[in-house]
């Protein structure tokens, strides 16, 4: 399926953005086709930035007088949180939804959402907005209030700033490595 067809001229340069959704687990899978690439020069500069606001979620569940009170950390990246203007949880535990707006941290949303006692079914869904308006949304998931400390939600994906620091610490060995063979062929 083409979600978005961009068209670039002969030395010109675009910028665009796109969007899409992960699954429950945080996986996300973008394809980047190049249709009719036709030039006799090296490409020029390509940057691909696959940015994810949403990663995982935890529930934090923590005993107290009248039950458990679950708060649920919604996490993100540090870049990220500085982009989405809001984050909305909608949640029902039986009786009739209710929605909050989640509170920004370092690199996540966190908001308690209310004391319940062991084995309540809560479903839930996010609704987050960015700074140009673009809503994101988590699907609809449910999970039942435990005893004890934390409980993760599904697994998230990794942090950019680790993927880069990651990346670059790569090319560096390929440069020492290189560097070194070629000195010992001189």
């Amino acid at each position: 399926e083409v979600s978005q067809l961009v068209t670039v001229g002969a030395n010109d340069s675009i910028t665009t953005s796109f969007s899409g959704r992960t699954d429950q687990k945080g996986f996300g899978e973008f394809l980047l086709i190049f249709d009719s690439f036709n030039t006799s020069e090296s490409l020029g500069q390509l940057h691909f930035d696959g940015r994810i606001l949403l990663q995982n979620l935890t529930y934090i569940f923590t005993e107290v007088n009248n039950g458990i009170s679950v708060d649920v950390s919604l996490n993100s990246n540090r870049l990220a949180v500085e982009d989405l203007t809001s984050v909305v949880i909608t949640f029902n535990s039986g009786a009739s939804p209710q929605s909050l707006e989640m509170e920004p941290q370092y690199s996540s949303f966190l908001v308690n959402i209310g004391t319940y006692e062991i084995g309540t079914n809560i479903t839930l869904s996010i609704e987050a907005i960015d700074n140009n308006g673009v809503h994101y949304y988590l699907d609809e998931m449910e999970f039942s209030v435990e005893s004890g400390e934390t409980t993760s939600g599904p697994a998230g994906g990794i942090d950019p700033l680790l993927m880069v620091i990651m990346a670059g610490a790569i090319v560096g060995v390929v440069i020492v490595i290189g560097v070194i063979v070629k000195i010992k062929k001189s």
